[in-house]
């Protein structure tokens, strides 16, 4: 050192510290990555879930974990399961994942899963076996899936299914909110997406009879009638109703945009 000099260590900036503790941090997931191939049983099924999750994983990370992820899923827990199928479904979406959410549907539904998420996912990957779970959720006054998770099934109508909301909705018809268990206002906007045009005596004849139904039933009734008969619409929804209703208008537009391009 020369004379008259003092050496003085120099604090590391924090954009160094910041780099540091991200290599630290994508060094501590490839460990874990690497160890996938050495892991079996349960605990390879939860460190996959943990990596797609989790980890903080990067994209070559996730890309490298994915295929055991795909592998693992139908064993992994139903938390876990309806995590990737909701936040995590960019990660992991995939054809091979069908017979999977196949058996998550052929089973009691899981607490805080439920059928929704996997009927809806199961729907973008292969439709055609998605819509007798489509049927059965329908027809079931119990179901709680909702009308956006299953809307986007590629069909206009499904007629075997009129009689079932048509029903729930009659029994529940002076029911102005949903009893806790029957969730009927639900039931309305799946049959303003799928009921065909033969219930349409009945549907007008209910809406007529209930003026008390909150909006979100009133939207959706009415959605269906105008879905059907376009001209009763000036009928249903005069200017007195347009400026006042403005839940009612809400749920009628977003069912009108959940119909098929191809609706009549």
């Amino acid at each position: 050192m020369l004379q008259g000099w003092r050496m003085i260590a120099q604090p590391q900036t924090p954009d160094a510290a910041g780099k540091r503790i991200a290599d630290e941090s994508r060094a501590d997931v490839q460990a874990i990555v690497d160890s996938l191939p050495r892991r079996s049983g349960q605990n390879r099924t939860d460190t996959a879930a943990f990596l797609m999750l989790s980890a903080g994983a990067d994209t070559a990370q996730l890309a490298e974990a994915r295929p055991v992820a795909l592998s693992e899923f139908e064993h992994m827990n139903p938390m876990d399961q309806g995590l990737l199928l909701q936040v995590g479904w960019q990660k992991i979406r995939s054809p091979e994942l069908v017979s999977a959410i196949r058996g998550m549907l052929d089973k009691p539904p899981a607490e805080f899963v439920g059928y929704g998420q996997p009927l809806e996912r199961l729907i973008e990957l292969d439709s055609a076996s998605a819509r007798p779970y489509v049927v059965r959720e329908i027809c079931d006054p119990h179901s709680t899936v909702q009308m956006k998770q299953i809307a986007a099934l590629p069909h206009e109508t499904l007629p075997e299914t009129d009689a079932c909301p048509l029903q729930q909705m009659t029994d529940n018809a002076a029911v102005d909110k949903p009893n806790g268990v029957t969730p009927w206002p639900e039931k309305a906007l799946i049959s303003a997406r799928f009921a065909s045009t033969a219930i349409y005596p009945q549907m007008l004849e209910l809406y007529r009879a209930h003026p008390e139904w909150n909006d979100t039933v009133r939207g959706a009734v009415v959605a269906y009638l105008v879905r059907w008969h376009p001209e009763i619409e000036a009928e249903l929804l005069p200017q007195s109703i347009r400026e006042k209703s403005t839940n009612l208008l809400y749920t009628y537009n977003n069912v009108k945009k959940a119909w098929p391009a191809s609706n009549p």
